[in-house]
């Protein structure tokens, strides 16, 4: 696991490569571009992806316990004091080998099956945020 706080500016690009590898390796034959979606809180997340192919056919995939994992450990590593972590991640992929990456650090993560409030009780207390940068939207649910 990767310590909490222990990537600086650009320490997280190999752990990112990491993960297109392996959502890579979870593609179809003939892929154009495939997105893939990560929302995380302590000990909760989830993981989806949308591949189109060559034909333009879509179709949606998930992400191994392996990619998951790493995500969550990319997230522990970014953590700053007193600011936070991400909540979410959006990883873009195109066949030429290009990728991208968004990071969510305020709005409410986008869950299919949504965690109990403890969950992100427990998410504040694992990752602190001065009190200015605690999101309304969190503020609300504490």
């Amino acid at each position: 696991m990767i310590p909490r706080g222990s990537l600086g500016i650009g320490e997280e690009h190999p752990v990112v490569e990491d993960a297109v590898r392996q959502i890579v390796e979870l593609l179809p034959e003939g892929w154009v571009e495939a997105k893939f979606r990560f929302d995380a809180l302590w000990g909760y997340a989830e993981g989806v992806g949308r591949v189109v192919k060559e034909n333009g056919d879509s179709e949606i995939f998930r992400g191994t316990v392996s990619l998951i994992a790493r995500l969550h450990d990319l997230r522990n590593g970014m953590y700053e004091d007193g600011k936070g972590t991400w909540y979410g991640m959006m990883i873009e992929i195109g066949n030429s080998g290009h990728y991208s990456t968004k990071y969510n650090y305020n709005f409410k993560p986008k869950f299919n099956h949504e965690p109990v409030v403890a969950t992100y009780v427990e998410d504040l207390q694992q990752y602190p945020r001065e009190d200015v940068l605690i999101p309304d939207w969190l503020r609300q649910l504490l």
